[in-house]
């Protein structure tokens, strides 16, 4: 339904021995550069939400997933797709402990190093296809390797502060991007090959996923609309189209933008969760609504955080040699790419400004409804005070800020000839860069200090130490004035799991400390 371009092949089969070496290099790469967000510790609801689920809920992948179906299906969100496969994990994370004293930090480090590349990933590929609608075409590996170091290094630790995705809550905030992202690669590459009933199933299964993940991603299914219904009106340009056939394309094409909502909608309905109260979903639409908006594309954009970074660094963050390697390996990696694509002599290729504007419109309202949708909310206005508190939003505006960014290096950088310019927009990006890494490495070092009586805790869970250091650590842990509802639940999931892998509880008679 649309004019198709030609799949062009930029690199060899995606298995080749030397494919199979950059793609280990690229994980490498790409740890070194998270690694001060990889290892801040479990917090908040990723910390307790594993143990007294296994409390309440019992073992094993049946009980955890009907867990989260019923959560879901009868909580406040209607994430039927989301939250089994959260529950899932939580158990994952507690079995491998129990069964193979696999620490829960460790799974949970993967847990996060597999979402980020996800990201990389498919923000490769969103660059990809933008880059071919402005008329260049790269290789993937160039595209993957520059769009990722952007979006990592870009990316800020407010895991002191914030309920943020980044140090916590990974599976709800970059876990939905990656479907959503997913959504805009698989919409325009529709767009380029052909809109087809089949690429329509393909697109409307994703869409309907997306969302029953988590709803935050109605945001880009709002932003591929004008794309494809844009693609979809297009013809030869002597040919001339009908209102019934403009309408009958128009409805071929949403229905991959209608289905997920009725899915949703209805799924709602039906659950009864749209009549729960709770402050996560709670409307209040007055001046704080749009303070918080405003406050929160603010708080997505890179460095926005270091005035605050700096007061809970206690007024200093200081610098980090140890950063600098890391800095020099980020520009010998970027330059290295950058080259080797200005050196290859291409044909000019046709570009698409008005396509490639639509993409682009799809990314920033992705962004701009993913924050709109929680500034309305009583939670979010009432937990963000100033620039730099975050919520799950941040995981998408952090994402598109970032591929954005990516986008601008790619299309001049791959035009590379050293001038002025280039290097002075080089060297500002290195010394923002330089400055972000050195913050996340000192908040890395505070949140695991300040932190240290819970790492002990799920520590002394996974490695089968003695009863009296098990015993310890409990009753140190529990001097920390958590909230008694989650202390409790804490305490007895701990009890209950370790009696369920090892025969005995993790602290007989453990009697709760008086407040």
């Amino acid at each position: 339904m649309s004019n198709a371009s030609p799949d062009i092949k930029t690199s060899s089969r995606w298995f080749s021995g030397l494919n199979i070496i950059k793609s280990c290099l690229y994980v490498v790469y790409s740890t070194v550069l998270l690694f001060p967000i990889l290892s801040t510790p479990l917090v908040a609801d990723d910390f307790s939400a594993p143990f007294h689920q296994v409390f309440s809920e019992g073992f094993g992948v049946t009980a955890a997933v009907k867990s989260g179906w019923y959560n879901a299906y009868g909580g406040v969100n209607f994430r039927i797709l989301g939250m089994p496969f959260g529950s899932f994990i939580h158990f994952l994370y507690v079995d491998l402990a129990g069964r193979f004293q696999i620490p829960i930090s460790t799974s949970y480090f993967i847990t996060k190093l597999v979402l980020y590349l996800g990201i990389g990933i498919v923000s490769s590929s969103v660059c990809g296809e933008l880059l071919r609608l402005a008329g260049k075409t790269l290789s993937r590996w160039s595209v993957l390797f520059v769009s990722s170091t952007v979006i990592f290094v870009s990316l800020q630790n407010h895991g002191m502060w914030s309920n943020d995705p980044v140090s916590g809550y990974p599976l709800a905030g970059f876990g939905s991007v990656i479907l959503g992202l997913s959504v805009l690669t698989y919409s325009l590459k529709s767009v380029r090959l052909g809109i087809t009933r089949s690429r329509i199933a393909g697109l409307t299964i994703l869409t309907t996923v997306s969302v029953l993940y988590y709803e935050l991603n109605v945001g880009i299914i709002l932003g591929v609309a004008p794309l494809l219904a844009l693609a979809a009106l297009r013809s030869a340009p002597d040919v001339s189209i009908s209102l019934f056939t403009k309408i009958k394309k128009l409805t071929f094409i949403a229905i991959p933008c209608v289905v997920p909502a009725l899915a949703l909608g209805w799924g709602r309905i039906v659950s009864g969760s749209t009549t729960q109260l709770y402050t996560g979903t709670t409307i209040r639409l007055d001046s704080r609504a749009i303070n918080t908006f405003l406050s929160g594309l603010i708080s997505t954009l890179p460095g926005s955080a270091w005035a605050l970074s700096k007061e809970f660094l206690g007024g200093s963050i200081g610098r980090l040699a140890g950063v600098f390697p890391i800095v020099g390996l980020i520009a010998v990696v970027t330059l290295m790419f950058l080259y080797s694509e200005s050196q290859q002599k291409r044909e000019r290729q046709r570009s698409d400004r008005w396509l490639l504007i639509a993409g682009l419109i799809s990314l920033l309202l992705f962004w701009f409804v993913g924050v709109g949708v929680q500034s309305v909310t009583a939670k979010v206005q009432d937990e963000s005070p100033r620039i730099g508190y975050v919520y799950t939003y941040y995981a998408i505006g952090a994402t598109v800020v970032g591929l954005l960014i990516s986008l601008m290096i790619l299309y001049f950088g791959s035009s590379l000839r050293l001038k002025t310019t280039t290097v002075t927009v080089g060297l500002a990006l290195l010394i923002i860069g330089t400055c972000q890494l050195t913050v996340n490495w000192r908040l890395m070092d505070k949140m695991n200090a300040s932190l240290e009586p819970s790492r002990a805790l799920i520590a002394a869970f996974s490695s089968q130490s003695d009863i009296p250091h098990r015993c310890r650590v409990l009753l140190v842990w529990t001097g920390g004035g958590w909230p008694s509802y989650y202390e409790d639940g804490m305490t007895k999931g701990l009890q209950v799991a370790y009696l369920h892998y090892h025969g005995e509880k993790f602290c007989p008679n453990f009697v709760m400390p008086m407040p």
